[in-house]
């Protein structure tokens, strides 16, 4: 039996971020806010821990990456739901049913069949 354990988005610090826009021309107040620690670089994608055959397996949306730190919360949510929606396109490859997703989202882990 295949099924899904757990399904979150997860904010994740970004050890690489591309600083290079803060060099341009209006962006010097930013650039030292940056420099004084004030803000750093995040990385939002969703994870879905899954059972197939036996094995667990750690699934992930694709990411975005290079996420002011300070964003507002609102920004943040929807990034984590645009994340959310993918990762659930990929486990519907994976064969999940969207119904199957979409409970787990809402109730916790439910078994599935990869052709249900």
């Amino acid at each position: 039996m295949n099924l899904i354990s757990s399904i979150t988005a997860k904010q994740m610090f970004d050890p690489f971020p591309d600083v290079s826009y803060l060099e341009s021309d209006g962006f010097q107040a930013r650039r030292q806010q940056y420099d004084n620690g004030d803000f750093g670089f995040i990385g939002v994608r969703a994870e879905a821990e899954i059972v197939v055959a036996g094995v667990c397996q750690t699934i992930t949306s694709g990411g975005l990456w290079g996420i002011e730190s300070d964003s507002t919360p609102d920004y943040l949510s929807e990034i984590e739901q645009e994340e959310i929606q993918q990762l659930q396109e990929i486990l519907q490859e994976f064969g999940f049913a969207s119904e199957v997703i979409s409970e787990h989202l809402q109730t916790g882990s439910k078994p599935a069949s990869p052709h249900s």
